[in-house]
């Protein structure tokens, strides 16, 4: 790559942090025009990431998926190879029509990249629990993760940190633990720093996300037991994982040949711990007024199956106004969700759509019930909108990752807000706003009602995860 060819890739970079995909789409074929054959030389694969993130800010969920596919396909090296097929396993999600089949298939694809894998490593006399991580920044994860981790605070916890290590989550404070900054480094160095310690027990938190950073450590074999969840809604297609976070919801018996890792099954996959924001505000009860609709996702989320979904909705509640929120504060993405919805039909002087916002949190003050996404619902989105005091309204589907929100929604006792089918999801919303007074009562209550089952029950997920641990680790000798 010449000294001009690396200027104007690194322009385009900067254009594509300002996330204004539009503009960037211009700026490649400008830069294409100006350098032919770039895009098949050894390094096109760079051009494949910038026009990923082009489509991302356009919100062409297809677009980025095939982006990062090409980018693996051109790409000579296997490190960013692996990032690459990460972020396009990742983008799959956003796409309706794909199979659990075809999306074990990707993932398995992934798993033979990965190469040979080595024997686990020998047991040591005492069980030590290292959590290996992207980062452990305040961050959505975090919420699920560290009721996962305090379920150890009595024995040793080790820490290996991904990122740049600059933020780390406050709540671990409240953890006895050891913390290695392991940023920066081959994935072997990491392995050997796990190895040092003697782990026993090595929990993955990241999965496909962050370019699937966490799982060339694992392919290293760096501890005789290795698990993975929390980060990641889906199979790793990591066979010789001993152990997949689980539940009934998140993988019905019978759905085991979806999974590359035997399901590690607790009565409820994830426990929720809000933070002291969310805390801090209460619940107030409802203004008056039509009824108020909601759905706060990321807009890449927003496909056709979504807005058809809603659009339904809307018609059955011709009084009832929808407010979409980003999680990013873009307005390209805003203009470009705008035309996504005129061309679905959907009811748009009914419709305010808008940029995320570092207050989003009072937002939820403004929703009385919340429209899950599909194919790829809400996480950490749907505990928290549970725990402001909003209903949600999810649709279970075939693929494991389509039953993040039916996971959530029965952990918190909720179960009657999840529906089977599309025609379920509206007849569910419409029940909700049969009668505002009771919505109003259910919404004042909510909290509390959250904070009593299982989604929040530290001392039962513990005990649960504490004994399913042990007894793989017992079962490994």
């Amino acid at each position: 790559m010449t000294g001009e060819e690396r200027q104007g890739i690194e322009a385009l970079w900067k254009k594509a942090r300002r996330s204004d995909g539009e503009a960037l789409l211009s700026a490649l074929a400008v830069f294409r025009a100006e350098h032919p054959g770039f895009l098949e030389g050894p390094e096109g694969w760079r051009l494949h990431e910038l026009y990923a993130a082009a489509f991302a800010g356009v919100l062409d969920a297809e677009g980025v998926a095939q982006a990062y596919f090409r980018a693996m396909q051109a790409d000579r090296y296997r490190a960013s190879q692996l990032r690459h097929f990460s972020n396009y396993l990742f983008a799959l999600h956003y796409l309706s029509g794909i199979g659990p089949e075809e999306m074990l298939r990707q993932h398995l694809a992934y798993g033979r990249l990965l190469g040979e894998v080595p024997t686990a490593s020998s047991r040591g006399e005492a069980l030590r629990i290292g959590f290996l991580a992207p980062d452990f920044s305040p961050s959505s994860v975090s919420l699920f993760s560290l009721p996962l981790i305090r379920a150890f605070a009595d024995s040793p916890v080790y820490l290996y940190d991904m990122g740049d290590g600059e933020a780390v989550e406050p709540g671990l404070s409240q953890v006895p633990h050891t913390y290695r900054s392991v940023g920066g480094l081959a994935p072997e160095e990491v392995a050997d720093r796990i190895r040092a310690d003697a782990i026993g027990i090595l929990f993955d938190l990241g999965g496909h996300s962050a370019g699937g950073v966490t799982l060339p450590v694992l392919a290293a074999r760096p501890a005789p037991v290795l698990l993975s969840g929390i980060g990641y809604f889906d199979t790793t297609g990591l066979s010789f994982l001993d152990g997949l976070l689980s539940d009934e919801m998140m993988d019905p018996p019978g759905t085991e040949t979806f999974l590359a890792e035997p399901p590690l099954r607790l009565s409820s996959m994830l426990c929720f711990s809000p933070r002291e924001d969310m805390r801090r505000i209460s619940r107030a009860p409802r203004r008056p007024g039509p009824l108020r609709l909601g759905a706060f996702h990321n807009f890449l989320k927003l496909g056709e199956a979504s807005l058809a979904l809603y659009r339904a909705v809307l018609e059955g509640l011709p009084e009832a106004t929808l407010t979409l929120h980003d999680v990013t504060r873009e307005p390209g993405r805003v203009e470009a969700l705008q035309k996504k919805a005129e061309v679905a039909g959907l009811p748009m002087d009914r419709v305010a759509i808008r940029p995320g916002e570092v207050s989003y949190l009072s937002q939820y003050q403004d929703i009385d019930i919340l429209l899950d996404a599909t194919p790829y619902p809400g996480g950490a989105m749907t505990a928290i909108a549970l725990y402001m005091g909003v209903p949600v309204v999810t649709l279970a589907g075939k693929r494991r990752s389509e039953r993040f929100g039916t996971s959530i929604l029965a952990a918190a006792d909720c179960a009657e807000w999840i529906a089977s089918s599309p025609a379920e999801y509206v007849v569910a919303v419409q029940r909700l706003a049969t009668d505002l007074g009771a919505l109003n009562a259910l919404q004042l209550e909510l909290r509390k009602k959250i904070e009593r089952s299982p989604l929040m029950d530290e001392s039962l997920y513990g005990h649960a995860l504490r004994a399913a641990i042990r007894a793989l680790w017992e079962g490994n000798e």
